[in-house]
């Protein structure tokens, strides 16, 4: 995954086109300079097939009867000719076999228009480099030399030429490759560097910023953009912050004084029927006060202005007071509950945020009671353990109430209060169970006796 993820990198991206780009300029440049050079040493080869032949020659114009003696390597041929016809009276004997009758055959080369002196002609193994010149002694006719030689050396040469321009060519890839990934990461490294900060950058109120170089190149330019799409961003989080808080500010109040009044009325009630529907009223009321709480407390966490008031907590007291604030909720469902606590922590005293710690307790509450499946009771612990009280709340998941999607705001809203108190919360999950578990240390510092 990580070598796929490498290839798919824009480091290697550019180096792999530099190096292309490079191979695609070299291929070319080397194909010309190959056939440039083995031009050359082609010509050369044959020139010197003319030189030695024409060598040969040089000592014949005095007497082409007078044969001279050649090297080794140099077998020959030596013919008397004239236009359309040669004789010859000369060959040695390690001249190659099947090419005793050549020179018949490509004579007219001789008495062309051209008038050639001298002329090459190459087969598989072998070249033959053929010369004239007038004879002295035998008027109207031309001593003409044939001398054959093994191009095999030539053809190994122009073999060991093109591998050299393949490794060169391949080596010098391989090197523009290793160039260009260096290049590449020195000339990707600000970006890098933008990415990891952007990477730390959290959305909030107040956000950071990223670096702003005064090269005016693309970079400056994408750390302005990025920063600019930044500011808008916390504009919106200021702005969506502000609504928050005046509208759960302002809900607070009447809200409060409904209760209060729908307690001042259930006392001085004497019908029922009345009292039923008060009731109702009253748990509705009850609920809509936990959920602006909720907001409001969003809201700060979101701003991230949320204040901590601690103070000396008792933990059974807290969970009577947000089962039976949450009655409603559970009446409502047809959930059934039961509680469980150790007789040796039930006044187990903490510091807390209280009216945080209701909105945790309550929220943990709830979400069991929406989507927990009634046929079975939920079941609320609270034990001690090493170092710590866990309270646990698992419940069956109702299949029915699983398709309703929730946005999971409650049980963020719990992790966040949880984190600011220094507890911990975690959740479990199967095809049909569902757990949260809160642990609360019993440190000096969070509890008290």
């Amino acid at each position: 995954m990580v070598a796929k993820s490498y290839f798919k990198s824009l480091k290697f991206k550019i180096a792999a086109g530099f190096a292309a780009i490079f191979l695609c300029i070299s291929f070319v440049l080397n194909l010309l300079l190959y056939t440039t050079l083995s031009k050359s040493l082609e010509i050369a080869f044959q020139s010197n097939i003319l030189l030695e032949a024409n060598g040969v020659l040089v000592q014949l114009r005095d007497d082409y009867l007078q044969i001279p003696v050649t090297n080794a390597d140099q077998p020959i041929q030596i013919w008397l000719g004239s236009s359309g016809s040669a004789t010859k009276f000369y060959e040695r004997t390690d001249f190659p076999d099947g090419y005793d009758d050549l020179l018949p055959l490509v004579i007219d080369q001789f008495y062309t228009q051209e008038n050639k002196n001298r002329f090459t002609i190459e087969s598989d193994s072998l070249t033959f480099g053929f010369v004239r010149n007038p004879s002295e002694t035998a008027p109207d006719s031309d001593i003409i030399v044939v001398l054959s030689k093994n191009n095999r050396e030539h053809k190994e040469q122009l073999s060991a030429l093109k591998n050299r321009i393949i490794l060169s060519t391949t080596s010098a890839c391989l090197i523009s490759l290793a160039l260009s990934l260096l290049f590449a990461q020195i000339s990707l490294k600000p970006i890098n560097l933008l990415i990891e900060k952007a990477k730390s950058i959290k959305p909030s109120t107040k956000m950071d910023r990223l670096p702003e170089s005064k090269t005016g190149d693309e970079l400056s330019q994408l750390s302005q953009t990025f920063n600019q799409m930044i500011d808008r961003i916390e504009e919106g989080i200021q702005n969506q912050s502000r609504f928050f808080n005046s509208a759960s500010h302002e809900l607070r109040t009447p809200l409060a004084n409904m209760q209060a009044e729908l307690e001042l009325e259930l006392d001085n009630l004497k019908e029922k029927k009345a009292e039923s529907t008060l009731r109702s009223i009253q748990q509705e009321v009850t609920r809509m006060q936990l959920i602006v709480s909720d907001f409001l407390m969003l809201a700060q966490l979101e701003a991230e202005s949320i204040s901590t008031s601690k103070e000396t907590l008792r933990i059974d007291d807290l969970i009577y007071d947000m089962i039976d604030k949450t009655k409603y909720m559970r009446d409502n469902s047809g959930a059934t509950l039961k509680l469980k606590i150790d007789h040796k922590i039930e006044s187990f005293k903490f510091l807390g945020d209280k009216a945080k710690m209701e909105s945790l307790f309550s929220n943990l509450l709830i979400n069991a009671y929406k989507f927990g499946d009634n046929s079975e009771s939920i079941s609320m612990n609270l034990h001690s353990g090493e170092g710590s009280l866990t309270l646990s709340i698992v419940n069956n998941i109702s299949r029915k109430n699983q398709q309703m999607k929730g946005n999971g705001l409650g049980l963020w809203l719990c992790k966040k209060i949880s984190e600011i108190h220094g507890f911990k919360l975690s959740t479990k999950q199967s095809s049909d169970r569902f757990s949260v578990e809160l642990t609360i240390p019993t440190n000096a510092h969070n509890s008290q006796h």
